[in-house]
């Protein structure tokens, strides 16, 4: 699982599981075995927050009382000063990076390509170019005229990429010219796209082979994914009844606005996540509260260490400006386990199929002890993942020394294993370390009066 541990997933499951419905929790576990990053990674924001919350407070999951035609996530009773209903969701950039657009579009090429030249769409690199500038606000010559004006920039491909045929001729040429082999790039520039084609020396993986020089960034304060979730939220709790708070809590699943809500820009283009959800709250929303949380990597420069943490904002609504839970929010978040990656991170390795539960995903490293005057003369500290792989046959000892560090001459002849135990790790971890001990063996060594004497003294 990208931000939490299979392990640490399945105790939170079994730690709810007696108190929410057996089709809502057949429906999260659905989507926590999705291969979509924006399935998996709001159903474990989901997951940790309905644990999180039953562990400290007086919580209901998916209350079947509620009004509306959709149960919502959680009742809370006792965590603000009044019950509450809250939504959670996660929110990607997908909306303002055109990540899916450009995918379709290189996918699209990529497969036409080997049609002409067999496996040459693998080696295909796709730069989508883009444009900027300003226009009016409102399209019309009074505005024009009087410079109320709107900067924009937009990326160069269509939502629905085909290839026309004056795509498909270029593409023939470039080929079958053998142009390509040369390491000349194509630039392809028609009034629907307009993309650069290179090629590389190698494979490249079909979810990454493509790239744009403009930044997720929001132009529009009231056409973005922050507003779309909490319009769509704000509906499902429509028929929240009275004297009961509607709370959102929004989780970055790959957000830069939810990553960096204050980032300023010097140039005063575009606008930040701070701005969007201060601007909505005060638009006349019936939303009491919105938390924004996201992961976030501290750094120990005199320890040299890093860790991940969960960064947590609160919003208030209108009528709620004095309202302060930081108190309640820290014992809140003691209960969630902290992420293993950065949210950008968690959602390309789960589009590579890097959580699979048959993929070698996170390990834990090796580690080499050695001791010349006691025994064991060698010890090791592997994982137990990389060892069981060893051994089942899914990879070779040459993948096994890469994994490990493990060399030919580390261990001399007359050495043998002395002892072999576990080290079970904490349920943050997917792996376990598997301690060998290797000490000098009789049964492999030659007889010598020194050894003899050695034993003589330790006796």
């Amino acid at each position: 699982m990208p931000y939490f541990s299979r392990r640490q997933i399945h105790m939170m499951l079994c730690e709810i599981s007696t108190e929410i419905q057996q089709g809502k929790l057949k429906d999260l576990i659905g989507k926590l075995n999705s291969k979509r990053p924006d399935q998996v990674l709001g159903a474990e924001m989901e997951l940790a927050f309905s644990y999180a919350f039953r562990c400290r407070f007086v919580t209901q999951i998916e209350p079947d009382w509620f009004p509306g035609s959709r149960n919502p996530d959680l009742y809370i009773e006792d965590f603000f000063d009044t019950p509450a209903i809250v939504e959670i969701t996660a929110i990607s950039d997908e909306m303002l990076s055109d990540e899916n657009k450009m995918r379709y579009a290189s996918q699209k090429i990529s497969q036409y390509v080997n049609t002409l030249k067999r496996g040459a769409g693998k080696r295909l690199f796709f730069e989508f170019q883009e444009e900027n500038g300003y226009r009016p606000t409102v399209p019309s010559p009074i505005n024009s005229i009087f410079g109320h004006t709107q900067y924009f920039r937009k990326r160069l491909v269509p939502k629905k990429f085909q290839l026309c045929n004056e795509f498909k001729q270029l593409l023939n040429i470039w080929i079958l010219s053998h142009e390509w082999l040369d390491g000349k790039a194509l630039r392809v520039t028609l009034d629907y796209v307009d993309v650069v084609i290179r090629v590389r020396d190698y494979d490249v993986t079909s979810t990454h082979n493509f790239f744009s020089s403009m930044p997720a960034e929001c132009y529009d304060l009231n056409k973005n994914p922050i507003v779309n979730s909490l319009k769509n939220k704000e509906k499902q709790l429509s028929q929240t009844p009275d004297g009961i708070l509607r709370i959102i809590i929004l989780a970055s699943g790959g957000c830069r606005l939810l990553r960096d809500l204050r980032h300023q820009d010097t140039m005063n283009r575009t606008f930040n996540g701070d701005q969007i959800i201060r601007n909505y709250l005060g638009k006349g929303s019936k939303i009491d509260h919105v938390f924004v949380i996201s992961p976030d990597t501290v750094n120990e420069f005199f320890n040299r260490q890093s860790y991940k943490i969960w960064r947590v904002a609160q919003y208030n609504g209108l009528g709620r400006e004095g309202a302060d839970y930081r108190k309640k929010t820290m014992q809140l978040m003691e209960k969630i386990p902290p992420p293993r990656y950065s949210d950008y991170n968690a959602k390309n390795l789960q589009i590579q199929g890097q959580f699979k539960p048959n993929h070698r995903g996170q390990t834990l490293g090796t580690t080499f002890t050695f001791n010349f005057e006691n025994e064991p003369v060698l010890q090791m500290k592997t994982s137990a993942k990389v060892l069981y792989e060893l051994i089942s046959g899914r990879i070779n000892f040459e993948e096994f020394e890469k994994l490990t560090g493990m060399r030919e001459g580390l261990l001399k002849d007359e050495y043998r294993i002395s002892e072999i135990s576990l080290e079970s790790k904490s349920p943050l971890e997917d792996d376990d370390v598997v301690v060998i001990s290797f000490s000098k063996d009789p049964a492999a060594s030659r007889l010598s009066l020194k050894d003899i004497t050695k034993l003589q003294g330790d006796g």
